[in-house]
């Protein structure tokens, strides 16, 4: 059973913590979106891991035994893209929660946005495509959960990202 006590560490906030932007707090952890885009964490051993290289970080969320980090991957063009008329899609995700069923994620979608979710066990690994994501679409939001049948394995770290498809 986790414990709210200030043993597990929820009190201890990182030597040097000193430019957040934001802060998150999570049932036995805290997590810190720093200025310069990196992310601090402390409080339960186990809960606090964060990934070596993790940067460009824009929004942190943390709740009971999970914490996330929506990472910005490069600049968003505002003009259409070279190889297309068509301009780029950017999904605005909505939400992200962890239950029994897996990591579900929520994202806004366009009439005409088509998006292929893809996942990484860290970030140095190469994006594995789910070729057949369960989504459900209602009033222009789309879920889809990963349940670990649809990939590998969940593990206690994952990375998605959402390509939108022309």
């Amino acid at each position: 059973m986790l414990s709210t006590s200030p043993e597990d560490g929820e009190t201890n906030i990182p030597p040097g913590l000193t430019n957040a932007a934001s802060v998150a707090a999570g049932f036995a952890q805290s997590v810190a979106l720093n200025d310069d885009g990196t992310v601090a964490s402390w409080g339960m051993v186990g809960l606090t891991n964060v990934p070596a290289g993790l940067s460009n970080v824009v929004v942190v969320a943390s709740g009971e035994d999970i914490s996330v980090a929506l990472v910005s991957l490069q600049p968003v063009p505002t003009v259409p893209l070279a190889s297309t008329s068509q301009p780029l899609v950017v999904p605005n995700i909505s939400g992200v929660s962890k239950s029994a069923n897996g990591l579900k994620l929520q994202w806004s979608v366009p009439a005409s946005g088509t998006f292929q979710v893809q996942w990484k066990t860290n970030l140095a690994a190469a994006w594995n495509t789910i070729t057949n994501p369960t989504t459900t679409t209602t009033n222009g939001v789309a879920t889809f959960t990963d349940n670990g049948s649809q990939s590998a394995p969940l593990g206690s770290m994952r990375f998605y990202r959402l390509v939108w498809v022309p």
